[in-house]
């Protein structure tokens, strides 16, 4: 999750930072903050809105439920309201523990979503915890031939962002405040949605990394057309990079110039947002974008395209700044 975010966020997040002796009162103010805004999203009662609150529990306080037993039931709530919203159906099945067994909101997103390749992961997740190898195949054959990615981390930054727009924290003490206040409803939209978004890449990296054995033919198959699908249909850099990483880890023959041009976009758009993200009209373009387009990697490329930069890398950039080329020498050596 941070490294998805730190590419286009890190900067401006540090533009925020609390002296020490106001980090007390931040505390107990953004607490109240996250209790007030649990009850007005609960009170609001839509799907969406209880899905919202129920993420933010995990800021929040814990009454007579635990934490965990309270944001399930109105996770539950909220996919039984909207089996059709593919958003609510998500945030309820990212938040379920995992299991051997597909979550009913998994279920459903297969059956809203069945050409959105992230709508498979929790298939192959079930699979991986059951150790089925064949499942495992299945499962990532399902996602290398879907149309699309999708993990609806723009959707869930959308909702966040329209939500601490219409109730913003109170003016914080701090360093810049004016600028601060400026950047917080992006930089708290972006810090929840990855939270609550972003899936974990454990079973698919698992899956095609090969052990004693190379990958058995079939199994290499689909991983790399799962590869190739993240990596060119992604909508997050974290699931852009995954998808670099299993060409990688299949050993397919375009893995090395997917890494580098994946590395270089990386590293170009981290620099870049050190600068441009402090500009309040760089973070208002950057804003924009992801709101037109719902995609961080879109959004970083306007960016680049805006600074001149350009989105793959000249002939002469060597850097391995990630040492990923480093990884292919080495498995291509033994």
């Amino acid at each position: 999750v941070a490294f998805a975010v730190v590419a286009g966020m890190a900067t401006v997040a540090a533009a925020v930072t609390i002296d020490p002796p106001a980090k007390q009162d931040f505390d107990s103010r953004f607490k109240q903050y996250n209790e007030t805004l649990i009850d007005t999203l609960v009170a609001d009662g839509t799907p969406r809105a209880m899905a919202l609150a129920a993420t933010a529990i995990t800021y929040g306080r814990q009454g007579d439920e635990t934490s965990v037993d309270r944001r399930r039931a109105l996770l539950a709530r909220a996919a039984a309201m909207a089996p059709d919203d593919a958003w609510v159906q998500w945030i309820a099945a990212m938040n379920l523990p995992r299991s051997e067994v597909v979550s009913e909101p998994a279920l459903a997103l297969q059956r809203i979503e069945p050409d959105n390749g992230a709508a498979w992961l929790f298939q192959l997740a079930a699979a991986y915890e059951a150790k089925d190898e064949n499942g495992i195949t299945e499962a990532l054959a399902r996602i290398g031939a879907s149309r699309h990615f999708d993990e609806h981390f723009g959707d869930a930054m959308s909702e966040w962002l329209k939500v601490v727009r219409a109730h913003p924290m109170s003016q914080l003490a701090t360093e810049g405040s004016e600028q601060a206040s400026g950047q917080m409803p992006m930089i708290m939209a972006i810090g929840r949605a990855a939270a609550i978004s972003l899936t974990n890449v454990t079973s698919p990296k698992r899956a095609c990394k090969p052990t004693e054995q190379p990958l058995a033919a079939d199994r290499r198959e689909v991983c790399i057309a799962t590869g190739r699908l993240m990596l060119k249909q992604s909508k997050t850099v974290m699931s852009m990079q995954t998808g670099a990483a299993l060409l990688r880890l299949a050993g397919a023959e375009e893995a090395v110039e997917a890494t580098r041009n994946a590395d270089y976009f990386m590293k170009r758009a981290i620099d870049l947002s050190r600068f441009a993200m402090l500009i309040p009209a760089g973070l208002a373009d950057y804003q924009a974008d992801w709101l037109q387009t719902g995609s961080e990697v879109q959004a970083m490329k306007n960016q680049l395209t805006r600074a001149g930069i350009p989105l793959l890398p000249p002939k002469d950039w060597n850097e391995d700044p990630y040492g990923n080329l480093a990884k292919i020498s080495e498995q291509n050596n033994g």
